[in-house]
């Protein structure tokens, strides 16, 4: 009886420390890293820059792939249905110096990746989805507030990555954002060296604030569609004072969805 009792705790010492060893590190080449660049796009707004970017969010999903013996061709396929998540809207942020990261994501033999990432004016959203299947990044129902509403400094940017095997983890995954938005800049001029010019409740008519965003990487299309929510766009006010023997001119600048106004 002593013997039987003795192989079973035996049993249960070994089971024991099975349980307690099962944390595997890995190594930090394995560990998914990126780097960002804005582009320096004439279209659209040039806040955000690489000077100013502070936080953004990323995604990021994989799927097993094959070589082609023949063309060394790569085959996958991402089922948006059915997906391997690395990231998930994960934040980001500028930490002195360096990068910091609020996941930490893994590249894994074999495997392909996808990434998108996105910031607006270095805050996070809650209506954004990016389907690797279709390699496309939507922000649904995305709402631009007047310019008089705490300064409307919100530059909304988005990068979607090329493919990447997880063989390639020694490199870092490289972002370049782009502009969602246009920005509107009117400038007022004030030709007089002795009185001030003074804008009240400065608007523009038949604005729309609202709309759907889809950013997709085939030939990197920016598209708007469902726009809505047409109204004043309120700047707020402005003062433009004299300069002796000048002219002085005072920029109104703010950020819009990109549309066509018929208003007059």
């Amino acid at each position: 009886m002593k013997t039987k009792l003795w192989m079973l705790g035996m049993a249960v010492a070994a089971l024991t420390s099975c349980t307690q060893s099962e944390v595997v590190e890995l190594p930090e080449s394995r560990v998914i890293k990126f780097e960002s660049h804005v582009d320096k796009s004439t279209r659209a707004v040039t806040d955000l820059k690489v000077s100013t970017l502070t936080n953004y969010w990323v995604f990021g999903y994989h799927t097993n792939y094959t070589i082609d013996a023949n063309t060394n061709a790569y085959t996958f396929a991402f089922d948006d249905d059915e997906l391997n998540e690395v990231f998930n809207n994960n934040e980001i942020k500028l930490s002195g110096d360096s990068w910091t990261y609020e996941k930490d994501g893994y590249w894994s033999k074999g495997e392909m990746y996808r990434f998108a990432a996105y910031s607006n004016g270095n805050n996070q959203l809650d209506n954004v989805d990016y389907k690797p299947g279709a390699d496309q990044l939507t922000f649904a129902s995305y709402t631009v507030t007047d310019a008089s509403v705490d300064g409307n400094k919100l530059d909304l940017i988005a990068a979607i990555s090329g493919d990447r095997t997880g063989e390639s983890g020694t490199t870092d995954v490289q972002l370049v954002f782009r502009h969602m938005l246009s920005k509107v800049t009117l400038t007022l001029i004030n030709a007089s060296a002795n009185e001030t010019l003074e804008f009240t409740n400065f608007k523009i008519a038949g604005i729309s604030k609202q709309g759907t965003c889809t950013y997709n990487y085939t030939n990197h299309v920016i598209s708007w569609s469902n726009l809505s929510n047409a109204e004043d766009f309120s700047y707020g006010d402005a003062i433009v004072p004299p300069v002796a023997n000048s002219v002085t001119s005072h920029p109104l600048e703010f950020y819009m969805i990109p549309q066509s106004n018929n208003e007059k």
